[in-house]
């Protein structure tokens, strides 16, 4: 049994309740630029006929502030044939047995933070992650949102980011397409979400019976998962939170939850960061 089905196993009141989202998305900031591709440049391929192991259209452009990952090439057009908005858009080619990577440093995302990344991809899937860099040298990331299958018309992908871990210094946001298809995407956006803090004093919910107990954050993560039998802690060491949501296939992060008395049990009120949950 998983740790969510041990928690119903204790005889909680079955009563979740979704509430509404803590606060909504930020004005657009500065942290992503030339989100809609309608600025470019155009470059010079060298004698083989690429920039970066990427080929590119005709002229051979690329948009401001983007970048080709040379790790991870494919081709790379830019385009006016009915964009989402504006009057460009990208279109990314990957090769057989590759993933093209495109990517752009943003400036000024801050650790343990929240942020809301969309995208409008048409075509074939998409993507979207996070390069992380850190003070000690090595590189991590994180896989925000993704669109598994193609469309004939645009469609928005969006997921939530929140960069973390020790020595942390900068984000890049990348955008992915899979082996073999041609994916067009526009109107990347990257925002900040403006959540209330919770208090230092917020207190813990603990459940308990005879055989565990169960100690949860006011941000929902297990603090303590103890066998009263045997005294053990089966708590992870890493913060896991006790519930999860998922719409249109993509998993929106827990922000908080807390306990009120409802008849002989409590109603457990969770918060998500998604908006439409």
């Amino acid at each position: 049994m998983n740790l969510l089905g041990v928690v119903w196993a204790l005889h909680l009141s079955p009563h979740v309740m979704l509430g509404q989202p803590p606060a909504a998305p930020a004005q657009t900031s500065v942290l992503l630029q030339n989100g809609g591709f309608e600025a470019v440049h155009e470059t010079t391929p060298g004698p083989d006929g690429l920039v970066g192991n990427w080929r590119l259209g005709d002229p051979p452009q690329v948009p401001d502030h983007w970048n080709v990952n040379s790790a991870y090439p494919g081709r790379l057009d830019i385009s006016q044939d009915k964009p989402h908005s504006g009057q460009r858009f990208i279109r990314i080619l990957a090769p057989a047995k590759g993933t093209p990577h495109l990517y752009q440093m943003c400036a000024g995302l801050q650790a343990g933070k929240w942020y809301r990344v969309s995208a409008w991809a048409r075509g074939g899937a998409l993507a979207v992650s996070f390069y992380e860099y850190f003070q000690d040298g090595h590189i991590g990331g994180q896989g925000v949102a993704q669109l598994t299958a193609g469309s004939a018309d645009w469609r928005q992908v969006s997921g939530f980011y929140c960069p973390l871990g020790p020595g942390y210094v900068q984000s890049a946001l990348a955008l992915s397409v899979n082996p073999g298809q041609t994916t067009e995407v526009d109107d990347v956006t990257l925002e900040p979400l403006d959540l209330p803090e919770l208090p230092a004093t917020a207190p813990d919910i603990i459940f308990e019976n005879s055989a565990l107990r169960l100690r949860l954050g006011a941000n929902g993560t297990v603090k303590e998962f103890r066998a009263k039998p045997s005294g053990q802690d089966y708590a992870p060491g890493a913060p896991v939170p006790i519930l999860s949501a998922t719409r249109r296939n993509i998993e929106t992060p827990l922000h908080s939850i807390s306990a009120t008395p409802s008849g002989a049990s409590s109603l457990l009120q969770a918060r998500f960061l998604d908006p439409d949950v």
